[in-house]
């Protein structure tokens, strides 16, 4: 009895559904359809500068400035020109504008922090101890609370901090990896990516990594 019983109940399953799909497709009903994936916002290219552009910042007349590590120079987009305003850099890297308007920018290939003259050269803010086989100072901040700058020392595992006008500078935070920048939150602590710990590591105002 059980085997007959077994196939009479599975021919009544196959005419419920049968039922109940014919009752579904007279109905109109319509099973959504995979919506299409929303198109990526297209890129607007603001201007063709060839070189290699690096590091890039906003002046205080909201134009960009970058450095051209293969042209050695730090260059301003003026309307639809660019512009150098200096030459003779050693691989050009972090670039920071203070309220005056002055240009520092962080020279990795000579390990040094330098301000633009605003006549094509630049001044020497800072030189910083080179090691050997290891690429020099990246990415630089400012703290605008303060005004001092923030310098990582990349090779050597530590962020200096120092007045923007020149002069000592002092350490900050020690035994990092290769921090290669430095920001400052609202609370007055300081950001930096760290290239070879792979994080982002935050020194707050007592200095405690």
């Amino acid at each position: 009895m059980r085997g007959p019983f077994r196939a009479e109940e599975h021919f009544l399953m196959i005419r419920l559904v049968v039922i109940l799909a014919v009752m579904v497709l007279s109905s109109g009903f319509m099973f959504p359809r995979a919506l299409p994936a929303a198109a990526a916002p297209s890129l607007q290219t603001l201007a063709v500068v060839g070189g290699q552009p690096d590091d890039i910042t906003v002046d205080n007349a909201g134009r960009l400035v970058w450095g051209d590590l293969a042209h050695g120079t730090v260059d301003r987009l003026q309307g639809n020109r660019v512009v150098t305003i200096a030459r003779g850099i050693s691989v050009p890297e972090g670039i920071v504008v203070l309220p005056n308007g002055s240009v520092i920018v962080a020279e990795q290939g000579t390990d040094r922090i330098i301000r633009l003259t605003g006549r094509g050269g630049f001044k020497v803010l800072y030189s910083l101890t080179p090691v050997a086989g290891q690429e020099g100072v990246d990415g630089i901040g400012r703290d605008p609370r303060s005004g001092d700058l923030l310098v990582p020392d990349s090779p050597r595992g530590t962020i200096l901090r120092m007045n923007a006008r020149g002069g000592q500078a002092r350490i900050i935070a020690t035994n990092l990896g290769r921090p290669v920048a430095a920001a400052v939150d609202a609370h007055g602590s300081i950001l930096a990516p760290d290239e070879h710990l792979g994080t982002v590591v935050g020194v707050p105002p007592r200095g405690v990594i």
